[in-house]
């Protein structure tokens, strides 16, 4: 991952812990001894370790904790890490809060001396008005943003999903040759493994990684497409930006719906492009998606030539 290799080049990596925080948790688990119900669903097996963690005499301190995406934390979890430090760095977006965390802003803005950042340097003002739909702030994000740039996102109807991936493979095409990275982002696992068969069908080089995990193995210098989830996404900027697999039918977006978090999910998705970006649509795509106008409706030249 980027941040190892960072670390690793500064000479410090071997005294800095670099850990997802279920991972962390975990190790400590088996450091300390705890016992937990392995027949028990995941959370509680979590709330078993974390309280047991809260409630022991723990030899565990570190100089400084860096907790990024805090806004995916749980209460829990927060009660827990503050006893390993007297020094926090916090880094939120509650924007993109896409798991049902319960760890309320006004919680960390009470223990912190807080800086909110309101420049986006990442997109201009045309992705910024796409976006803008999906923001639960509702702050003005066009009036945000560094560059002005002319760059219109593209919105782009397929019939079914053969359809999208062979509008994928066009796009990856025409953008190879900009140089920046480029990203397919879906909610959905199942969706990514056919984007994946399909670019493998057509000797399209990329690199699917379906879980935070197999970032471990991606060149970030390299131009390769990724294939990632929304939720892997998170905290990632690429040049080109394909979104696609939002379909009311997909299991994944039944479970964001059901537990909180779907918007934020497009929210996400619709925010990693610096300066590409592609709608996928199809009959089935859900009605939020369904509702964003193109740019490129009533622009000829757009639609004939969008790349």
């Amino acid at each position: 991952m980027e941040v190892n290799s960072t670390f690793e080049q500064l000479g410090v990596k071997d005294s800095i812990t670099i850990n997802t925080k279920d991972k962390f948790f975990w190790s400590l688990k088996k450091q300390f001894d705890i016992q937990i119900n392995n027949n028990a669903p995941f959370d509680q097996k979590k709330s078993t370790i974390l309280n047991e963690l809260i409630n022991k005499k723990i030899d565990l301190e570190y100089s400084i904790v860096i907790l990024d995406e805090i806004q995916d934390f749980t209460e829990l979890e927060w009660k827990f890490l503050k006893k390993l430090s007297k020094r926090f760095i916090l880094l939120d977006d509650f924007e993109q809060r896409v798991y049902a965390a319960d760890l309320d802003k006004k919680t960390i803005l009470a223990v912190s001396k807080h800086k909110f950042l309101d420049k986006i340097f990442r997109f201009g003002e045309m992705i910024a008005k796409l976006v803008q739909g999906f923001s639960k702030t509702k702050k003005n994000l066009v009036a945000q943003v560094v560059r002005k740039d002319t760059i219109k996102p593209i919105v782009l109807d397929c019939d079914d999903t053969d359809s999208e991936n062979q509008e994928i493979v066009e796009i990856i095409m025409a953008r190879k040759n900009d140089g920046g990275r480029i990203a397919v982002i879906s909610i959905n696992k199942d969706r990514l493994a056919e984007v994946h068969s399909y670019l493998e069908s057509k000797t399209i080089e990329h690199f699917h990684a379906p879980d935070p995990s197999n970032f471990a193995d991606y060149d970030f210098s390299s131009n390769s497409p990724v294939l990632i989830t929304s939720a892997s996404a998170k905290g990632l900027e690429f040049s080109t930006v394909i979104v696609t697999g939002f379909d009311d039918d997909s299991r994944a977006v039944y479970g964001f719906r059901k537990k909180g978090g779907f918007e934020e999910n497009i929210y996400v998705c619709l925010s990693r492009a610096t300066h590409h970006l592609y709608v996928l649509r199809n009959p089935n795509t859900v009605s939020e998606l369904q509702k964003l106008d193109s740019f490129s409706d009533n622009d000829s030249e757009a639609d004939s030539e969008w790349f």
